[in-house]
């Protein structure tokens, strides 16, 4: 069974991925800064971690560095940034990232 570490700030959102993923059997773990979701995932042993660009304490950005700094794993990038120049700044971070996703945005 794939263990899941889901870093989001807004419960809403993270409520919304929480009970799909679980839904579909996965095992679910949640920090809702991004302070937290590094020591998280630095002392778990996830399959997965998606986490949200925009996090209080440490951003989503300089927690995929700080954590493929750390050694190699697997991060889903899921942005949601509006601006051409902060989706352009999340693409060029994805590539540390293993997979990135993007969010519905403007054209």
């Amino acid at each position: 069974m794939l263990r899941i570490l889901l870093i989001e700030d807004q419960r809403d959102i993270a409520a919304n991925i929480w009970d799909y993923l679980e839904f579909r059997g996965f095992v679910m773990d949640h920090a809702a800064d991004g302070a937290n979701g590094l020591r998280m995932a630095l002392d778990g042993s996830y399959d997965v971690i998606v986490l949200d660009l925009g996090l209080p304490k440490l951003d989503g950005i300089d927690l995929c560095r700080a954590l493929r700094a750390a050694g190699p794993g697997q991060a889903q990038r899921r942005a949601g940034r509006s601006t051409d120049r902060a989706h352009a700044r999340g693409l060029r971070t994805a590539r540390s990232a293993d997979a990135a996703r993007a969010a519905p945005r403007a054209p």
